[in-house]
Protein backbone atom coordinates (compact mmCIF):
# COMPACT_ATOMS: atom_id res chain seq x y z
CA UNK A 1 0.00 0.00 0.00
CA UNK A 2 1.88 3.06 -1.20
CA UNK A 3 0.25 5.50 1.22
CA UNK A 4 1.44 3.42 4.20
CA UNK A 5 4.92 2.97 2.76
CA UNK A 6 5.37 6.63 1.95
CA UNK A 7 4.08 7.83 5.32
CA UNK A 8 6.41 5.58 7.30
CA UNK A 9 9.35 5.69 4.85
CA UNK A 10 9.39 1.87 4.94
CA UNK A 11 11.74 1.80 1.96
CA UNK A 12 14.46 3.18 4.23
CA UNK A 13 13.98 0.62 7.00
CA UNK A 14 16.71 -2.04 7.40
CA UNK A 15 13.91 -4.61 7.93
CA UNK A 16 10.67 -4.72 5.94
CA UNK A 17 7.39 -4.93 7.89
CA UNK A 18 6.66 -8.46 9.11
CA UNK A 19 3.21 -9.96 9.54
CA UNK A 20 3.81 -12.37 12.43
CA UNK A 21 0.46 -14.16 12.46
CA UNK A 22 -1.38 -15.51 9.45
CA UNK A 23 -2.65 -18.94 8.42
CA UNK A 24 -2.46 -20.46 4.95
CA UNK A 25 -4.55 -23.51 4.14
CA UNK A 26 -4.23 -26.21 1.50
CA UNK A 27 -7.05 -26.58 -1.00
CA UNK A 28 -9.78 -27.93 1.26
CA UNK A 29 -12.73 -26.69 -0.78
CA UNK A 30 -14.95 -25.62 2.11
CA UNK A 31 -16.64 -22.30 2.72
CA UNK A 32 -14.73 -21.49 5.88
CA UNK A 33 -11.33 -21.51 4.19
CA UNK A 34 -12.27 -20.03 0.84
CA UNK A 35 -9.74 -17.46 -0.38
CA UNK A 36 -7.13 -18.70 2.12
CA UNK A 37 -4.45 -19.89 -0.28
CA UNK A 38 -0.89 -18.62 -0.40
CA UNK A 39 -1.72 -16.57 -3.48
CA UNK A 40 -4.62 -14.93 -1.62
CA UNK A 41 -2.46 -14.25 1.40
CA UNK A 42 0.41 -12.72 -0.57
CA UNK A 43 -2.01 -10.42 -2.35
CA UNK A 44 -3.17 -9.10 1.05
CA UNK A 45 0.37 -8.87 2.42
CA UNK A 46 1.59 -6.87 -0.57
CA UNK A 47 -1.27 -4.41 -0.16
CA UNK A 48 0.05 -3.66 3.33
CA UNK A 49 3.72 -3.43 2.42
CA UNK A 50 4.59 -6.57 4.40
CA UNK A 51 7.79 -8.13 3.10
CA UNK A 52 8.24 -10.83 5.76
CA UNK A 53 5.78 -13.42 6.98
CA UNK A 54 5.28 -15.77 9.91
CA UNK A 55 2.89 -18.59 9.07
CA UNK A 56 1.18 -19.91 12.21
CA UNK A 57 0.05 -23.50 11.85
CA UNK A 58 -3.74 -23.78 11.94
CA UNK A 59 -5.94 -25.74 14.34
CA UNK A 60 -7.59 -27.39 11.34
CA UNK A 61 -4.37 -29.24 10.47
CA UNK A 62 -2.88 -29.46 13.93
CA UNK A 63 -1.14 -32.82 13.57
CA UNK A 64 0.07 -32.27 10.01
CA UNK A 65 2.41 -29.27 9.87
CA UNK A 66 3.61 -30.08 6.36
CA UNK A 67 1.23 -27.62 4.69
CA UNK A 68 2.72 -24.82 6.81
CA UNK A 69 6.30 -25.94 6.13
CA UNK A 70 5.51 -26.11 2.41
CA UNK A 71 4.12 -22.56 2.55
CA UNK A 72 7.31 -21.28 4.16
CA UNK A 73 9.39 -23.07 1.53
CA UNK A 74 7.34 -21.52 -1.27
CA UNK A 75 7.76 -18.02 0.16
CA UNK A 76 11.44 -18.67 0.92
CA UNK A 77 13.39 -18.77 4.16
CA UNK A 78 14.81 -15.32 3.52
CA UNK A 79 11.28 -13.95 3.99
CA UNK A 80 9.28 -16.49 5.99
CA UNK A 81 9.20 -18.43 9.25
CA UNK A 82 6.74 -20.84 10.89
CA UNK A 83 5.16 -21.43 14.29
CA UNK A 84 3.72 -24.94 14.79
CA UNK A 85 1.94 -27.08 17.34
CA UNK A 86 4.14 -29.35 19.43
CA UNK A 87 4.05 -33.10 18.92
CA UNK A 88 5.01 -35.21 21.97
CA UNK A 89 7.15 -37.62 19.94
CA UNK A 90 9.56 -34.94 18.69
CA UNK A 91 13.20 -35.88 19.19
CA UNK A 92 16.35 -33.82 18.62
CA UNK A 93 16.52 -34.81 14.96
CA UNK A 94 12.90 -33.68 14.44
CA UNK A 95 13.63 -30.34 16.06
CA UNK A 96 16.69 -29.78 13.89
CA UNK A 97 14.69 -30.68 10.77
CA UNK A 98 11.93 -28.25 11.72
CA UNK A 99 14.45 -25.53 12.47
CA UNK A 100 16.03 -25.94 9.03
CA UNK A 101 12.52 -25.66 7.55
CA UNK A 102 12.01 -22.28 9.23
CA UNK A 103 10.17 -23.14 12.44
CA UNK A 104 10.96 -20.67 15.21
CA UNK A 105 8.19 -21.23 17.73
CA UNK A 106 5.56 -23.51 19.25
CA UNK A 107 1.99 -22.38 19.70
CA UNK A 108 -0.43 -23.27 22.49
CA UNK A 109 -4.07 -22.32 22.94
CA UNK A 110 -6.20 -22.45 26.08
CA UNK A 111 -9.97 -21.93 25.65
CA UNK A 112 -11.89 -19.61 27.95
CA UNK A 113 -12.08 -21.04 31.45
CA UNK A 114 -9.08 -23.33 30.95
CA UNK A 115 -5.99 -22.32 32.99
CA UNK A 116 -2.61 -22.01 31.31
CA UNK A 117 -0.66 -25.24 31.89
CA UNK A 118 2.65 -23.78 33.00
CA UNK A 119 4.12 -27.19 33.85
CA UNK A 120 3.59 -28.38 30.27
CA UNK A 121 4.98 -25.12 28.93
CA UNK A 122 8.06 -25.54 31.11
CA UNK A 123 8.73 -28.92 29.49
CA UNK A 124 8.24 -27.50 26.00
CA UNK A 125 10.43 -24.50 26.72
CA UNK A 126 13.26 -26.78 27.85
CA UNK A 127 13.11 -28.56 24.47
CA UNK A 128 13.04 -25.50 22.25
CA UNK A 129 15.15 -22.97 24.15
CA UNK A 130 18.47 -24.36 22.82
CA UNK A 131 17.24 -23.65 19.28
CA UNK A 132 16.30 -20.06 20.09
CA UNK A 133 12.58 -20.69 19.56
CA UNK A 134 9.78 -19.00 21.45
CA UNK A 135 6.41 -20.06 22.84
CA UNK A 136 3.24 -18.45 21.50
CA UNK A 137 0.55 -18.61 24.18
CA UNK A 138 -3.09 -17.74 23.58
CA UNK A 139 -5.56 -17.71 26.47
CA UNK A 140 -8.58 -15.80 27.69
CA UNK A 141 -7.71 -12.53 29.40
CA UNK A 142 -8.83 -13.76 32.81
CA UNK A 143 -6.10 -16.43 32.82
CA UNK A 144 -3.06 -14.16 33.01
CA UNK A 145 -3.14 -13.19 36.67
CA UNK A 146 -2.38 -16.77 37.71
CA UNK A 147 0.45 -17.55 35.31
CA UNK A 148 2.54 -14.59 34.19
CA UNK A 149 5.24 -15.06 36.82
CA UNK A 150 5.71 -18.67 35.72
CA UNK A 151 5.79 -17.59 32.07
CA UNK A 152 8.47 -14.99 32.77
CA UNK A 153 10.59 -17.69 34.43
CA UNK A 154 10.73 -19.88 31.31
CA UNK A 155 14.10 -20.20 29.53
CA UNK A 156 12.85 -18.95 26.16
CA UNK A 157 10.89 -15.92 24.92
CA UNK A 158 7.14 -16.11 25.51
CA UNK A 159 4.75 -14.23 23.21
CA UNK A 160 1.20 -13.62 24.42
CA UNK A 161 -1.16 -13.75 21.48
CA UNK A 162 -3.90 -11.37 20.33
CA UNK A 163 -3.28 -8.57 22.88
CA UNK A 164 -4.14 -11.03 25.66
CA UNK A 165 -7.66 -11.85 24.39
CA UNK A 166 -9.25 -9.41 26.85
CA UNK A 167 -12.95 -8.70 26.42
CA UNK A 168 -14.43 -5.22 26.05
CA UNK A 169 -14.70 -4.62 29.79
CA UNK A 170 -11.09 -5.46 30.63
CA UNK A 171 -8.26 -2.99 30.50
CA UNK A 172 -5.97 -0.79 32.57
CA UNK A 173 -6.70 -1.07 36.25
CA UNK A 174 -8.06 -4.62 36.21
CA UNK A 175 -6.01 -7.33 37.92
CA UNK A 176 -5.58 -9.59 34.90
CA UNK A 177 -4.62 -6.74 32.61
CA UNK A 178 -2.10 -5.25 35.02
CA UNK A 179 -0.61 -8.74 35.46
CA UNK A 180 -0.01 -8.94 31.73
CA UNK A 181 1.52 -5.46 31.67
CA UNK A 182 3.90 -6.66 34.39
CA UNK A 183 4.71 -9.71 32.23
CA UNK A 184 5.72 -7.43 29.36
CA UNK A 185 7.65 -5.08 31.63
CA UNK A 186 9.65 -7.99 33.00
CA UNK A 187 10.65 -9.34 29.58
CA UNK A 188 7.57 -10.90 28.00
CA UNK A 189 6.38 -10.31 24.44
CA UNK A 190 2.95 -9.17 23.25
CA UNK A 191 1.40 -9.63 19.80
CA UNK A 192 -0.82 -6.82 18.53
CA UNK A 193 -3.33 -8.74 16.45
CA UNK A 194 -7.08 -9.40 16.19
CA UNK A 195 -8.35 -6.23 17.90
CA UNK A 196 -11.94 -7.33 17.28
CA UNK A 197 -11.73 -9.68 20.28
CA UNK A 198 -11.48 -6.65 22.55
CA UNK A 199 -13.68 -3.98 20.99
CA UNK A 200 -17.22 -3.58 22.21
CA UNK A 201 -18.78 -3.79 18.74
CA UNK A 202 -16.34 -6.36 17.36
CA UNK A 203 -14.75 -3.76 15.12
CA UNK A 204 -11.26 -4.42 13.79
CA UNK A 205 -10.07 -1.05 15.06
CA UNK A 206 -6.95 -0.74 17.20
CA UNK A 207 -7.84 2.86 18.06
CA UNK A 208 -10.62 1.62 20.33
CA UNK A 209 -7.94 -0.19 22.36
CA UNK A 210 -5.48 2.72 22.56
CA UNK A 211 -5.12 2.74 26.39
CA UNK A 212 -4.33 -0.98 26.37
CA UNK A 213 -1.82 -0.73 23.57
CA UNK A 214 -0.10 2.28 25.12
CA UNK A 215 0.23 0.39 28.41
CA UNK A 216 1.96 -2.52 26.66
CA UNK A 217 4.15 -0.30 24.49
CA UNK A 218 5.28 1.70 27.50
CA UNK A 219 6.03 -1.52 29.39
CA UNK A 220 8.04 -3.11 26.57
CA UNK A 221 7.86 -1.50 23.14
CA UNK A 222 10.90 -3.51 22.04
CA UNK A 223 8.94 -6.73 22.62
CA UNK A 224 5.71 -5.91 20.77
CA UNK A 225 5.02 -7.38 17.33
CA UNK A 226 2.20 -7.06 14.81
CA UNK A 227 0.09 -9.74 13.12
CA UNK A 228 -2.94 -9.94 10.86
CA UNK A 229 -4.59 -13.16 12.08
CA UNK A 230 -5.55 -13.58 8.41
CA UNK A 231 -7.90 -15.06 7.17
CA UNK A 232 -9.92 -14.64 10.39
CA UNK A 233 -11.61 -18.05 10.20
CA UNK A 234 -13.37 -17.53 13.54
CA UNK A 235 -15.40 -14.77 11.88
CA UNK A 236 -18.12 -15.15 9.29
CA UNK A 237 -17.17 -14.39 5.70
CA UNK A 238 -19.21 -11.18 5.86
CA UNK A 239 -17.52 -10.12 9.13
CA UNK A 240 -13.89 -10.33 8.06
CA UNK A 241 -12.07 -7.01 8.33
CA UNK A 242 -10.58 -4.61 5.85
CA UNK A 243 -6.86 -5.31 6.38
CA UNK A 244 -5.68 -1.91 5.17
CA UNK A 245 -8.14 -0.07 7.44
CA UNK A 246 -7.07 -2.25 10.39
CA UNK A 247 -3.40 -1.47 9.89
CA UNK A 248 -4.22 2.21 9.40
CA UNK A 249 -5.97 2.15 12.78
CA UNK A 250 -2.83 0.74 14.41
CA UNK A 251 -0.67 3.44 12.84
CA UNK A 252 -2.84 6.02 14.59
CA UNK A 253 -1.97 4.43 17.96
CA UNK A 254 1.80 4.71 17.57
CA UNK A 255 3.51 7.71 19.12
CA UNK A 256 6.20 7.94 16.45
CA UNK A 257 7.66 6.42 13.30
CA UNK A 258 10.38 4.95 15.53
CA UNK A 259 7.75 3.08 17.53
CA UNK A 260 5.97 1.94 14.36
CA UNK A 261 9.21 0.63 12.89
CA UNK A 262 9.98 -1.32 16.07
CA UNK A 263 6.58 -3.02 16.22
CA UNK A 264 6.07 -3.57 12.51
CA UNK A 265 9.59 -4.61 11.56
CA UNK A 266 12.58 -4.55 13.90
CA UNK A 267 11.22 -6.55 16.86
CA UNK A 268 10.02 -9.38 14.64
CA UNK A 269 13.35 -9.49 12.81
CA UNK A 270 15.08 -10.06 16.14
CA UNK A 271 12.61 -12.65 17.43
CA UNK A 272 12.48 -14.71 14.24
CA UNK A 273 16.13 -14.34 13.25
CA UNK A 274 15.81 -12.37 10.02
CA UNK A 275 19.00 -10.61 8.85
CA UNK A 276 19.11 -6.88 8.20
CA UNK A 277 18.33 -5.82 4.65
CA UNK A 278 16.81 -2.96 2.76
CA UNK A 279 13.06 -3.38 2.24
CA UNK A 280 12.49 -4.53 -1.31
CA UNK A 281 8.95 -3.26 -1.73
CA UNK A 282 7.77 -6.88 -2.03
Amino acid sequence: MTTLASRLAMQEWPHPPCDTHSHVYPDVGDGQHNAASLQDYMRVARSLGAGRHVIVHSKAHRHDPQCTLDTVARIGLERARAVVWEEPEWNDADLERLHRAGVRGVRTLYPAGVPVDTAALRNTAAKVAPLGWHLLVQADGSAWADCVDALNALPCPVVVDHIGRFGPDAGPGTTAFESLVRFVRQGGWIKLAAPYYGTRDGASDFRQLTPRLHAFLEAGGSRAIWGLNWPHVNLGLDQRPDEVATLESLLHVFDSVVQARAVLADNAARLYGFPAERASGD
